[in-house]
Order: C-alpha cells, then structure tokens, then sequence
C-alpha cells in the first residue's frame, strides 16, 4: 500500500490544510507534521511528493474575498537556494521541516514494526 499525502497532479497539502483565518502558514505546517506523522507511522509506504518535506507553498492563482480559490499551482519548482527563482512565492525552503521529516524517516527505520508490522482491528461498530 502506498501513503501518499498529495502530489503534482492534486492540490499540494499545504495549500489544501491552509484554512481562512490562519495565520500565514503557520498552521498548515504544524497541519502538514501531523499528517507526515501518521502517514510515517501507520501502514504502507509513505511517498513523499518533491517539495512538502520543505513546505513548499503552491499558492492559488486568483483569491476572492474568503480567501483563495480554485486550483492553486500544483507543480510548482522546487525552490532550491542555488538557483534561481522567486523564493517569497514557493520558499524558501523550511529547513525545519526538512529536519522533521528526516527524523519521521529515522525512526521509521529504526523500528522494524513501521515497516514490516500489520494492523489488527481490535473493536469496530457498537456490538
């Protein structure tokens, strides 16, 4: 089973976990670190889209009044720091988040269990 959080075919997570009324990204990151959290830990193979390991932002072309709408740039370029582009629409690069998932990948190595476990439904329904 693969986990897959987004990719350039759909809207990016960030944008997708941006609510009105947030507070520029901060939100949507810590947003985005629990689902890394849980796609990292639960069953499959977490597939990380090039770009959300740094918090890429993939903002919407056109906004309303109730904040952006439509479908926002799903492929946007990978801002990297050595080359050229517009880092205030898509980076720079949150090396914080960089290191956050470093760490889910860690300890998803170093636990056996992540990787080769199996998930048992102990309890479903009323009954």
């Amino acid at each position: 089973m693969l986990s897959l959080l987004d990719s350039h075919d759909v809207n990016r997570a960030l944008y997708v976990m941006t609510e009105t009324g947030d507070t520029g990204l901060v939100q949507a990151k810590q947003r985005l670190k629990l689902a890394a959290l849980f796609q990292f830990t639960y069953i499959g193979a977490p597939m990380v889209c090039d770009g959300d390991e740094i918090a890429i932002n993939s903002p919407s072309q056109i906004s309303s009044g109730n904040g952006p709408i439509g479908d926002p740039y799903t492929r946007p370029p990978n801002p990297w720091l050595d080359q050229a582009g517009n880092p205030n629409i898509y980076g720079p690069p949150d090396t914080n988040m960089q290191a956050f998932y470093t760490k889910l990948a860690h300890i998803r190595k170093l636990y056996q269990v992540l990787r080769q476990g199996s998930l048992v439904t102990l309890l479903t329904g009323d009954t």
